[in-house]
């Protein structure tokens, strides 16, 4: 081949290395000089308008230490991987003026005229490399939302399988005591009854299934007015002592006809509480009342009352002597639509005392806590502050009388 054609061929080979879509770079083995940087090498390594390559060192390209951290998964470019022909993906380089950028390097060794030539190519992968991560993170962030789209769909469907259940022992409870007081008034007035006190006996029976009636509608509307936000709270201080006392008297009968023993341990002096008395007193008269419905015959109930100052709070203790709570269904016991048991063997009622509960101490800014033990029984405690903890100053109130109910109708 001729020389002219040589020189043709050169010369199309340099237009060729000049415009690439890859950065070129020729460095001189020996003495580390630079022969040669195309454009897009020039520019990525930030050499200059001029392009004066000759500044190119292959030490200029590392970047200095940094952390493991800092790195994020990429690999720092060094002397090793100029040493070893090959390709390297996600390599830190540096440019001339300190910055850095991320890029695959290909490192090539040759032998021109004897001498050892070090040929790197450079391309540029910051942008790709972004986007790479930004969609990786999004694909993360998507995936975490189909999970919790999945477990929330998980409880919804648990939730409808609890008011399924719910319904089924409401309508169970709802047609016991209709039912008795339909055969009981039907005795009534068809007089089959022998003696008065048989008579008052029945009278009595209807009444107490009446009052069992009331009392479950009561939780069904309870409930209802909490979930929509309509139940009113009038917060005042009170003494907590004499409200306890009254409403264990309420159910010391109950207590007696299930054999069953009260202890009270109330200090002598005790500093008022902020409560809606009506609403504290339901919540009292529910502790009590399932201390006595799920203990053991001829069991215990303890009811203590402890001032603690340091956490500007009192504590009522309610505590029995019953079967106890595996620590596995203790989370269902404040679960609206949820109880322990099935249709056909729960205790009167319809599970959502603890719930309703719950909703009013945290109101009225208390809690309601639970300790149990499977064969030792069960420990319910109120958590009830001795200062005003509610950030809306409305719920301190005193109670309408009933003249001015009476009058806003």
């Amino acid at each position: 081949m001729s020389d002219s054609n040589n020189n043709h061929l050169d010369s199309i080979f340099q237009i060729i290395a000049d415009d690439a879509m890859m950065g070129f770079i020729v460095f001189e083995i020996e003495n580390n000089n630079c022969i040669y940087a195309n454009k897009l090498a020039c520019r990525l390594l930030e050499v200059g308008m001029d392009q004066n390559f000759s500044k190119l060192t292959v030490d200029c390209m590392i970047p200095p230490p940094v952390k493991t951290e800092v790195m994020s998964g990429f690999r720092q470019l060094n002397t090793d991987m100029f040493a070893n022909e090959g390709l390297y993906q996600g390599v830190m380089i540096q440019k001339l003026n300190g910055h850095q950028f991320i890029g695959n390097l290909g490192v090539k060794k040759d032998i021109v005229n004897g001498k050892e030539h070090l040929v790197l190519m450079v391309q540029d992968t910051t942008i790709q490399m972004k986007l790479q991560r930004e969609v990786t993170a999004k694909q993360v962030e998507i995936r975490a939302a189909y999970e919790s789209l999945v477990q929330q769909n998980k409880q919804l469907l648990e939730l409808d399988k609890a008011k399924d259940k719910f319904i089924s022992m409401t309508t169970h409870e709802l047609r016991t005591p209709t039912s008795a007081m339909l055969a009981t008034t039907d005795v009534l007035i068809n007089k089959l009854y022998d003696t008065d006190e048989e008579r008052d006996e029945f009278i009595q029976m209807i009444y107490d299934q009446g009052k069992a009636l009331l009392e479950l509608i009561n939780d069904v509307l309870d409930l209802s007015k909490i979930q929509a936000g309509r139940m009113d709270y009038y917060i005042q201080q009170h003494n907590l002592t004499p409200i306890v006392e009254d409403e264990i008297e309420q159910q010391e009968n109950m207590a007696q006809l299930n054999n069953l023993t009260i202890h009270t341990d109330f200090p002598d002096i005790m500093p008022k509480v902020w409560v809606d008395d009506i609403r504290i007193r339901q919540v009292i008269r529910n502790l009590i009342s399932n201390a006595i419905k799920y203990n053991r015959k001829d069991g215990q109930i303890f009811i203590k009352l402890e001032h603690s100052p340091e956490f500007n709070l009192v504590r009522l203790y309610v505590e029995d002597t019953g079967h106890g709570i595996p620590e596995e269904q203790q989370h269902a016991v404040f679960n609206e639509f949820e109880t322990l048991g099935s249709v056909s063997n729960h205790q009167k009622g319809t599970g959502l005392g603890m719930p309703i509960s719950r909703q009013m101490m945290q109101e009225m800014g208390g809690t309601i806590c639970l300790k149990s033990e499977v064969s030792k029984g069960s420990t319910f405690w109120l958590e009830i502050p001795t200062e005003q903890v509610l950030e809306n100053p409305d719920s301190y109130r005193e109670r309408p009388s009933l003249e001015d109910d009476l009058a806003a109708i």
